[in-house]
């Protein structure tokens, strides 16, 4: 009798927790700041790449997020508040990123510690399930 196992994680099981994850921390950041314009609209556009194409946002963070892993894994949110990234953003847009990304420091500086670990369990979970997708 030949059994055989699966070669490696079921990469749709992944996709679907990566997106419920992704969801999740979304909403969360709705609560945490529900009369934000700037963040509501980022989650709206983040929420419609959910919808339309999971796996470009699973490549992105892959791509974008995960070469962090060492400073996720460690829970360094201040590392991700103190950075800067004008080399590590290649688009057209780079100006209006960089703008977007000074317009969160603040209030994500100013998040309590409980709400700062919550944001880096979530970044951590994402962090590993893309690892995963792509391994």
């Amino acid at each position: 009798m030949n059994i055989s196992m699966p070669a490696g994680p079921d990469k749709s099981l992944l996709l679907s927790a990566f997106k419920s994850q992704f969801k999740q921390f979304l909403d969360d950041l709705v609560l945490v700041f529900p009369t934000d314009l700037d963040i509501r609209t980022g989650v709206n556009t983040v929420q419609l790449l959910l919808k339309t194409n999971p796996v470009k946002l699973v490549q992105i963070w892959k791509n974008k997020i995960v070469p962090y892993s060492g400073h996720i894994d460690g829970g360094e949110i201040n590392y991700f508040l103190e950075k800067r990234y004008e080399g590590d953003i290649d688009l057209e847009s780079k100006s209006s990123v960089l703008v977007a990304i000074e317009r969160l420091r603040e209030p994500l500086h100013n998040l309590k510690p409980e709400d700062k670990v919550k944001t880096m369990k979530y970044m951590q979970n994402l962090t590993q399930l893309a690892t995963l997708y792509y391994a």
